[in-house]
């Protein structure tokens, strides 16, 4: 066994483990079946933002936010899929006003200022977790610790919206085609 400074007791290694000092990687890898979670309500600056973070996708599948994946799930059997493209806490989702597209937005909270992926939701099925990432959006603001809401443009869904969790209460409008910005404004 191993004597580590901070602990009471020796340690032993499981006695199926690899050889100490092995340097080879598991046989086995872990495989995402289900989630049992979800965060309806996040508690930001004080005050509760209530957003619609459960949407219908069609008239079989739903998609919500649990930590950080999106996960999809048909309400007719419960297979869920899961878009895996975030590092932080997703706490905002919303989807293209054309169905046709497939397309999905979300938005994370986070160290790095909050990040927003507009992704293909269509190749998502049956416990996959693979989707096509369309466009990586980043806020403007050095100070933004996340996205509070998302929202496509009426009619035609060209831009995205998107509220930055800051003190100005940014909000930032996207050409997500073109992954650029097109204005900023600070409105709190």
């Amino acid at each position: 066994g191993i004597r580590y400074p901070n602990c009471r007791s020796i340690v032993y290694a499981p006695t199926t483990a690899a050889p100490i000092g092995s340097a080879q990687p598991p046989s086995s890898k872990l495989v995402l079946n289900y989630v049992y979670g979800y965060e309806g309500d996040f508690n930001r600056h004080g005050s509760i933002l209530k957003g619609k973070n459960v949407i219908f996708v069609d008239d079989q599948r739903i998609m919500f936010p649990a930590a950080a994946l999106v996960v999809l799930m048909n309400v007719l059997n419960r297979q869920q899929s899961f878009f895996c493209g975030h590092t932080d806490d997703v706490v905002c989702i919303t989807t293209h006003p054309h169905a046709s597209l497939c397309l999905a937005a979300s938005g994370q909270k986070g160290k790095d200022g909050g990040l927003v992926l507009v992704w293909n939701h269509n190749t998502l099925h049956n416990g996959s977790s693979e989707s096509k990432i369309v466009a990586k959006l980043k806020p403007t603001s050095g100070a933004t610790r996340g996205i509070c809401s998302l929202s496509f443009s009426g009619g035609d869904g060209r831009f995205l919206v998107a509220m930055a969790i800051d003190e100005s209460h940014s909000l930032m409008v996207y050409d997500w085609r073109v992954a650029s910005l097109v204005v900023s404004a600070k409105v709190g």
